[in-house]
């Protein structure tokens, strides 16, 4: 009889157990389904104020003229000695447009998203940026240029793998006055975050590497 109880007790034990944690999953659905309710919003927002932008800008584009560069026919310039001068027209442009010191490249880039905004992190010699991913009459009308990110590779403190809903690819980027950046949706995060790391190094910078907040065990070197 008293095996029996036992037995009984045992099972409404275990019952509770199981209880708990289907709550437990029940509250962390709920507020999983909160927070994309909450980027869905935001996305909608942004749709609605991008296309409020394209309609209110769209007339004055259209008498927006680009004039020719004439090239006198004495000068004899090859293909690619042009493709190299427009190269470093565009490179110039981009550093003034960021405010990136002159000679600073972008050497390697990654596809990622950064708040509700899909572009990508480039890394130059001393520098990370995010550029995001913007349309022709976007760009003409600079639309979006204050999403672009400047980071100086000297001020990041560490880089933390997480996962956000538990399967977006993420990363924390903590820099030295405990701002902390979130870059999202990542195809190739390892590599990216790899090339951040030995860049750091080879400037004389040491970054801490973390996985959900806990020291990671991956080898950058």
């Amino acid at each position: 009889m008293q095996s029996e109880i036992d037995q009984l007790i045992h099972q409404i034990e275990s019952l509770t157990r199981d209880k708990d944690l289907l709550n437990q999953d029940r509250r962390e659905l709920y507020q999983q389904c909160l927070h994309l309710k909450e980027e869905n919003l935001q996305l909608k927002l942004a749709n609605i104020k991008y296309k409020e932008f394209i309609q209110s800008y769209d007339k004055d584009f259209q008498e927006i003229i680009v004039a020719p560069v004439d090239i006198p026919h004495e000068c004899n310039i090859s293909e690619s000695d042009k493709d190299h001068k427009q190269q470093q027209q565009q490179h110039q442009q981009h550093n003034h447009k960021l405010r990136l010191p002159e000679g600073e490249t972008s050497m390697k880039s990654y596809s990622c998203t950064y708040d509700i905004h899909t572009g990508s992190l480039n890394i130059s010699q001393n520098y990370i940026y995010f550029v995001p991913h913007i349309g022709v009459i976007a760009s003409t009308l600079h639309i979006g240029d204050d999403q672009s990110i400047v980071i100086p590779i000297r001020d990041i403190v560490s880089l933390n793998k997480t996962k956000n809903l538990k399967f977006v690819q993420c990363v924390e980027l903590t820099v030295q006055d405990n701002q902390v950046k979130i870059f999202k949706n990542f195809i190739k995060r390892k590599e990216c975050l790899r090339s951040i790391f030995q860049q750091a190094i080879l400037i004389g910078h040491s970054i801490q590497t973390l996985r959900e907040n806990s020291p990671d065990l991956d080898s950058y070197q």
